[in-house]
């Protein structure tokens, strides 16, 4: 992976394309899920609760075993009813680096879909603004960034839900 923060000084004269096959995702047996999407994720996947670095997140389970995706075809079709929005938003991230004010926009240019000038969605228009293809993957994962706090503190509620009735039956 190569992922850059998304700055006009990096992809000024760059652009991308979206993923016209979802290889990318065969790999991956569970992907985050929030909770502005959990309806219309149950509807298509189950669902678990995954604990990593002390925090409590919701997954969607795309296959049984890691490394392997049940939703995504050998030709890189995508089998299931709903594309999470983080799989939509590929190859965008928002990520904080360290000592960051808040999350940035990063992009993975190690896809092949990053390409130059006129080869797909410009990153910037000409006076220097992201264009309106960048603009609507900057709100998508910004929505996901806010649901993910909201996702982030029910789980945390449930854990701790849990365990005190765990205690409470000991």
């Amino acid at each position: 992976m190569q992922v850059f923060a998304v700055t006009h000084g990096n992809h000024a004269n760059k652009s991308w394309r979206a993923a016209r096959t979802y290889e990318f995702a065969a790999g991956w047996a569970t992907r985050p899920v929030v909770q502005a999407e959990a309806e219309k994720v149950a509807a298509a996947f189950p669902m678990a609760f995954h604990q990593r670095d002390g925090a409590w997140d919701l997954v969607a389970l795309l296959g049984v075993q890691p490394g392997h995706s049940l939703v995504v075809s050998r030709q890189g079709q995508w089998l299931g009813r709903y594309i999470p929005a983080l799989i939509r938003a590929y190859p965008f991230t928002l990520a904080t680096p360290q000592g960051a004010a808040g999350p940035v926009l990063c992009v993975d240019e190690s896809t092949g879909l990053i390409g130059g000038d006129g080869d797909g969605q410009a990153f910037f228009d000409r006076s220097g603004k992201p264009t309106e293809a960048l603009s609507a993957i900057i709100e998508l994962l910004r929505q996901v960034t806010l649901s993910r706090a909201r996702t982030r503190l029910a789980c945390a509620a449930l854990a701790v839900a849990v365990s005190s009735r765990q205690e409470a039956i000991c």
